[in-house]
């Protein structure tokens, strides 16, 4: 990937970012998602999708810090989930466990309705869910599922519900968590083919 990353691609994609300032805001965030998210999935690919995600934070004058310094200083809610993924914030003790900036700055967030804003909060809710994955904790893992779903509604990943019971031998809960994902020996067909959350 870094020979692929040459000054003037760099130039073109800094350029790409300042349309922030005159772009809607809502569908911004949903490209600067999708393309940072696909960064972060991609092997070798967590140092470049740091440094987008400084240029862009930059041009939402936002920041990357892991821990805030200015209680009244509002980011970009996007910025703020996709600093949760990045891979140095996973491993830092210093990350907002509870993902309250995001929380907190999606309330400044302008949306065209009411259900684009319920599905950036389940977005945020089931990035949660997959952090306390990766911790093992099991129990945070279902409450933040089960909010992604309450917000957004079925999801690819709700199946994150049937394994967090199985690890915590809850098998009654299990069997009701899991059996709407199970079809067939090799299991449901709803999380065929849909790529893992991001696991770094």
């Amino acid at each position: 990937m870094q020979k692929l990353t040459t000054r003037p691609l760099e130039a073109e994609v800094n350029n790409a970012l300042q349309l922030y300032k005159i772009s809607d805001k809502y569908q911004y965030d949903l490209e600067i998602s999708r393309h940072i998210g696909a960064m972060l999935r991609t092997v070798g690919g967590g140092a470049y999708a740091g440094a987008i995600l400084q240029l862009a934070a930059h041009a939402a004058n936002s920041d990357i810090q892991l821990v805030e310094d200015q209680a009244t200083h509002s980011n970009d809610y996007m910025i703020d989930n996709l600093v949760a993924c990045h891979g140095p914030c996973r491993k830092s003790s210093q990350c907002d466990p509870e993902g309250g900036r995001a929380l907190r700055d999606i309330s400044a967030a302008a949306f065209p309705d009411e259900e684009a804003k319920d599905m950036a909060y389940a977005d945020i809710f089931e990035g949660l869910a997959g952090d306390y994955d990766n911790l093992h904790q099991f129990e945070s893992e279902i409450a933040y599922e089960s909010a992604a779903v309450s917000y957004g509604g079925p999801s690819a990943y709700e199946h994150l519900i049937c394994h967090a019971y199985i690890q915590l031998q809850h098998y009654q809960e299990a069997a009701d968590a899991c059996t709407p994902f199970v079809d067939g020996p090799m299991g449901s067909s709803r999380v065929s083919g849909v790529p893992p959350p991001i696991m770094t």
